[in-house]
């Protein structure tokens, strides 16, 4: 049981990576507040949200299959 929490942290601590490189990789969010505008910001944390939750749902399908 304890290892699964090890798991989880590691998982979302990948999550929140990946979160980041996207928004200021992929995206090109600048981080200088006059020169970015909410709406690319929102798009880019709902595309990860969803993305996220396509990988949990892709990973509860594969384990409940196994």
């Amino acid at each position: 049981m304890n290892r699964s929490y090890v798991l989880l942290a590691l998982f979302a601590l990948w999550c929140f990576a990946c979160a980041v490189w996207y928004i200021f990789g992929v995206k090109v969010a600048s981080q200088d507040p006059a020169l970015s505008s909410p709406h690319p910001m929102i798009v880019a944390i709902v595309e990860i949200l969803v993305m996220i939750l396509g990988g949990f749902m892709l990973g509860f399908g594969v384990s409940w299959l196994l």
